[in-house]
């Protein structure tokens, strides 16, 4: 039935002449396929932007049930390119495929594979054919050991050549790979990736909301709502309500990315993951000390900043809750870039976009701050400089009603 199915393909598939490449970065944004259709051939040339000592591009949605390109580096530093059939997700299912593959090239330059070679559009009972009016699906992966398994069913050393062949293991696996595939019109060269999971665009925007709305705006509350006493404690109450509310926001958030299927076991592995637990123990940290603040203590009126840190445990504690406070939302800032980079990795297009958005988002804020401290200090200046005026015209005042009163009892 395979070998008619293909027959009937080869059949429908009409040469094509493409005067220019096409060219179009996989999911992931680590590998770069460009191609041209040439008459009933293809060519195809895929460049890795990360370091690795083997490169694969897979025809297929998924690994398995896919058919596989792997150039790699041998041990005598020779470019190797071979394709394999992927019966199945374990390395044992992984069966090299007989394919006429022509002008083959594979460099290797500061740790970076890419490889170019030739194909036809029809296919056999093992390689798929391409239909370059349909569109094909494109996947990506690459790894640090790869071996030739050219004889995969018979693993002892051949009598006549001497050669050992090989069963590919788990430390061949990939290190790394595209989470989705991408769908390639070849003859437009229009592409697309399926959507975002709905978990991992929840925990996105629940946790932009916690650290780029409600904990910008309990800080805004402890700082510029202090000089309004009615209604008593009104930035306290909305300081402590944002805190709470940006706080199960983020556990949310982290809930639903550990339940996001995939690559979920993965989850702490990444730097994103990481600082994001360390912004949430950080939250979690001025929370406590927040509910376990020292009482306010009586101090002279004329006693100096440095003297009153000094003599208040109030004033340490108030210092320290500021700085924890501004660490985290750095550290919250910097695991939101990294949070695209990993959106990136799941299909987000053009993730340069989000990250423009994301630093104008802050540095408004920034500037907002930045423009009431001003305000504030003018009005400050404004307000001693009236305060001194009005004590020095008292002053004089009274100068003057004393030299009168003396002038009247001299006479």
């Amino acid at each position: 039935d395979s070998v008619w199915e293909c027959v009937q393909l080869e059949g429908l598939i009409q040469p094509i002449e493409q005067t220019s490449e096409f060219s179009v970065t996989l999911f992931g944004g680590t590998v770069v396929l460009s191609w041209k259709l040439s008459g009933s051939s293809l060519q195809l040339r895929v460049q890795s932007k990360k370091r690795s000592r083997w490169l694969s591009l897979s025809i297929g949605t998924e690994m398995e049930g896919g058919h596989a390109y792997v150039a790699w580096i041998d041990p005598r530093g020779e470019g190797r390119l071979s394709a394999y059939n992927m019966d199945n997700r374990e390395a044992s299912g992984i069966k090299q495929a007989v394919e006429d593959l022509q002008d083959v090239e594979v460099l290797y330059a500061d740790g970076l594979i890419s490889f170019t070679f030739e194909r036809g559009l029809s296919g056999s009972p093992s390689v798929p054919s391409i239909d370059p009016s349909a569109e094909v699906p494109f996947t990506w992966a690459l790894g640090e050991s790869w071996r030739d398994c050219s004889t995969l069913d018979s693993p002892q050393p051949d009598p006549q050549s001497g050669s050992q062949s090989c069963q590919l293991t788990d430390n061949d696996i990939h290190s790394d790979r595209s989470a989705r595939a991408v769908y390639v019109d070849l003859q437009s060269g229009f592409s697309r990736t399926d959507g975002l999971d709905l978990l991992l665009v929840a925990h996105g925007w629940l946790l932009f909301l916690a650290w780029g709305v409600l904990v910008p705006a309990a800080i805004a509350a402890a700082r510029f709502l202090k000089v309004y006493t009615s209604p008593a404690g009104l930035w306290l109450k909305i300081h402590q309500l944002s805190i709470s509310a940006a706080a199960l926001g983020s556990i949310l958030g982290i809930a639903l990315a550990i339940a996001e299927k995939g690559e979920s076991r993965q989850h702490f592995g990444s730097s994103h993951s990481q600082m994001g637990l360390a912004v949430l123990a950080l939250l979690a940290f001025n929370g406590m000390r927040g509910f376990l603040r020292p009482k306010p203590q009586q101090i002279a009126e004329n006693t100096t900043k440095l003297g009153r840190l000094h003599t208040s445990k109030r004033s340490w504690w108030e210092c320290e809750h500021r700085v924890v406070a501004g660490v985290g939302v750095v550290l919250a800032f910097i695991t939101m870039l990294l949070g695209i980079q990993e959106f990136e990795r799941r299909g987000l297009g053009a993730d340069w976009k989000y990250k423009v958005a994301l630093v104008a988002w802050f540095g408004a804020i920034g500037c907002l701050v930045l423009a009431r401290e001003i305000s504030n200090q003018y009005i400050n200046k404004s307000s001693r400089i009236r305060h001194s005026n009005r004590l020095n015209q008292e002053g004089t005042g009274r100068i003057e009603t004393t030299r009168t009163m003396r002038s009247n009892e001299e006479l």
